[in-house]
């Protein structure tokens, strides 16, 4: 049987650990959000430099 002591330091062990995997998930979830906004960057370029691109088509056939 479990005395009282004894549970009092599994669920430290336990706060302990979920603590740890609440850290760990909310570096990942800090880590996509950037990542998130890079993408959202980098799309942004692309449809500039598409824009870009499509310009100097129309322009080289205009000549």
């Amino acid at each position: 049987m479990v005395s009282g002591d004894d549970d009092d330091v599994i669920m430290k062990a336990v706060e302990d650990r979920v603590k740890q995997w609440k850290d760990v998930f909310k570096a990942k979830d800090d880590e996509i959000d950037d990542l998130k906004r890079k993408i959202i960057s980098l799309h942004d370029k692309l449809q500039i430099y598409s824009m870009e691109d499509q310009k100097a088509d129309v322009t080289a056939l205009n000549k």
